[in-house]
C-alpha cells in the first residue's frame, strides 16, 4: 500500500506523488483511488484505484541508494536487441510501458551500442530505435534525477563521471 507523499512511478508515466487516497463514487460503486500528482508531466493528475488489476505497474520510485546502486551495475545489464523489427518493437514497447529502471537501462545501453555501431559503418540508428532510446532515456532520467536530486538534464553527466571506461557488451 502506498502512503501520502510517496514518490511512485505509474508504468510509463513518469515519476508521480501520491497526493491523496480518497473514495470515489463511479457507476454507483465506491472505490478506494490513490490520486497521483504528476512530477514530470505538468499539472497531470491520475486516479488509479486501489484494486486495480494494473496496480502492478504502480511501484515506489528509487531512492537515492537505489539509483546508485543501478549506476553502479550499470556493466552487469545485457543488450535486448532482437534482429527481427517486429519483435523488437513489440519487446522495446512493453519495456516502455512498464519502466522498470533495469530493463530501461538494458534498452539505453543496447540501443547506444546499436547506434555506435551503425554510425561505425556510415549508417545511421533506425526511427523507430532512436525513438524507444529517447522515450527509454526520458522515462529513466526524470526517475534517476528524482533520486539524485538533479535535473533529468544532468543525469547522463552524472552516469558518465560515475562509471569509469565504455559501456561494455555482456
Amino acid at each position: 500500500m502506498m502512503n501520502i507523499n510517496d514518490k511512485v512511478i505509474y508504468g510509463a508515466n513518469g515519476v508521480c506523488e501520491v497526493t491523496d487516497i480518497t473514495k470515489m463514487n463511479m457507476s454507483g460503486v465506491e472505490k478506494e483511488y490513490y490520486v497521483l500528482q504528476s512530477l514530470t508531466e505538468g499539472s497531470m493528475c491520475i486516479y488509479v484505484p486501489v484494486d486495480n488489476a494494473n496496480i502492478k505497474e504502480l511501484r515506489l520510485a528509487l531512492d537515492k541508494d537505489e539509483a546508485e546502486k543501478l549506476i553502479s551495475e550499470m556493466s552487469e545489464y545485457k543488450t535486448v536487441w532482437f534482429d527481427n523489427e517486429r519483435k523488437r518493437r513489440e519487446e522495446y514497447t512493453g519495456i516502455i510501458d512498464r519502466a522498470n529502471p533495469k530493463e530501461l537501462l538494458s534498452l539505453i545501453k543496447t540501443l547506444y551500442l546499436k547506434k555506435q555501431e551503425r554510425e561505425a559503418n556510415g549508417k545511421r540508428l533506425y526511427v523507430s530505435d532512436e525513438t524507444f532510446m529517447k522515450a527509454a532515456e526520458k522515462l529513466l532520467y526524470k526517475e534517476l534525477g528524482n533520486a539524485l536530486g538533479i535535473e533529468s538534464s544532468a543525469v547522463p553527466e552524472y552516469i558518465s563521471s560515475r562509471i569509469s571506461g565504455s559501456i561494455s557488451n555482456k
